[in-house]
């Protein structure tokens, strides 16, 4: 859908006091005023990582960095949060290495 087409974006009316958190609007191309949906509960989804090999200091960086932002924004800000990662255990290419090395049929 083209820019012209698109209704103009319009920020949530806050049903909780701010806590002058901002996050990066995208469509906007702005720092806006962080609004939970449900006054002041927060859930938070992220796509964890897909390990293709050992581990290494990168895939540690995922849960840490997810971990400071929940303490900061559960004990310092006071939302209450709920937060999600996945954590992707296989995929084509894990397979057809198994396969290259022998380890699978």
């Amino acid at each position: 859908m083209a820019d012209s087409k698109r209704a103009p974006w319009t920020a949530p009316e806050p049903s909780y006091p701010q806590t002058g958190l901002q996050v990066y609007n995208s469509l906007t191309k702005s720092k806006v005023a962080f609004v939970p949906r449900a006054g002041n509960h927060v859930s938070w989804y992220g796509c964890g990582p897909t390990v293709y090999d050992a581990a290494h200091m990168g895939h540690a960086s995922t849960y840490v960095a997810f971990d400071i932002i929940r303490r900061i924004m559960e004990d310092y800000l006071g939302y209450d949060m709920t937060v999600v990662m996945n954590i992707t255990d296989i995929d084509d290419k894990i397979i057809v290495r198994a396969r290259h090395k022998r380890l699978v049929a």
